[in-house]
């Protein structure tokens, strides 16, 4: 076991494995939704009578104990990401650099129905800046 938020971890091919838990900043929602529902909306994560339990079970904060919100949190393990990957993405020893995320860092790999309430909680599978902090190891 290896806590990767904490530090990349080697394998016995040189290969690093960086990783976050990732989160979500509601980029992962399709256009239409977010052109008619504001971030309110979306950071009470209820819609019709459902909730995504995120809401009753987590809550991040940050060093001075404040409560912080769904994008901030995804801003700091995006930072986090990236900083482990430029400490190992150019090591001569390093054969090849693995990411590894919770949430979904791709706008494609979202199951999409087009429907409600299904689009919605669509905004809690991640954040496209997960990918961005990993495009840096395009070589």
């Amino acid at each position: 076991m290896h806590y990767l938020p904490a530090s990349p971890a080697r394998d016995r091919r040189r290969r690093e494995i960086v990783g976050s838990c990732g989160w979500y900043d509601y980029s992962l929602a399709p256009p239409w939704l977010l052109s008619t529902i504001d971030s309110k909306a979306l950071a009470a994560k209820q819609f019709g009578g459902v909730m995504w339990k995120d809401a009753l079970c987590i809550a991040f904060r940050d060093r001075a104990g404040e409560l912080m919100g769904d994008v901030e949190v995804a801003r700091t393990m995006e930072k986090e990401l990236k900083a482990q990957i430029d400490l190992v993405a150019d090591r001569a020893d390093v054969k090849e650099v693995i990411v590894a995320t919770h949430h979904q860092p791709f706008y494609e790999v979202v199951n999409r129905t087009g429907t409600l309430p299904w689009e919605y909680f669509n905004a809690f599978m991640g954040s496209t800046g997960s990918a961005r902090s990993s495009r840096a190891l395009r070589r």
